[in-house]
């Protein structure tokens, strides 16, 4: 029996932070060990979850993400108005849709 796992892309950045070649290594997990993915960005030191923009180290490798594997966002977005958690959203949708994760 192999073990499943939780890729947490924001604590990659931090265990990881100098190193890009050790990060994409995590990111070929086949998708039978993967449990799910989650994603959001911090600061390289701390896992403080902030919201996914285009230097968000894991966007320009999403395509390398594993087909079938449940994304969770994990962005803090609680003190956002209601109008930008949606655009959040639709924009995190429209990432991943675009890659062919979801419908």
């Amino acid at each position: 029996m192999q073990l499943q796992c939780k890729l947490i892309l924001a604590h990659l950045n931090i265990w990881q932070h100098d190193s890009l070649p050790a990060k994409l290594q995590w990111l070929k997990l086949p998708s039978e060990r993967l449990l799910e993915i989650h994603i959001s960005d911090n600061d390289g030191r701390q896992d403080i979850h902030s919201r996914i923009t285009p230097h968000t180290w894991w966007v320009s490798q999403i395509t390398q993400f594993s087909p079938g594997v449940p994304i969770v966002l994990e962005s803090r977005l609680n003190r956002l108005p209601v109008s930008v958690v949606r655009q959040e959203y639709i924009h995190v949708q429209r990432l991943v849709a675009n890659i062919g994760l979801l419908p």
